[in-house]
């Protein structure tokens, strides 16, 4: 897959993502879950902490 990269400041992490991309979303959504799992996010973004 082709893509204009002349906006992209940062090529080396497109060039990352276009090589890796199904390993890289499969291990950002690995990661994502199990903060969802373990009530990171739910902690984090709480409106009425005790």
């Amino acid at each position: 897959m082709s893509m204009d990269k002349s906006r992209t400041p940062n090529e080396e992490a497109v060039d990352f993502v276009s090589l890796f991309n199904e390993q890289y979303f499969n291990t950002v959504t690995y990661h994502l879950s199990s903060f969802v799992q373990d009530g990171f996010l739910k902690d984090l973004f709480e409106k009425n902490p005790s």
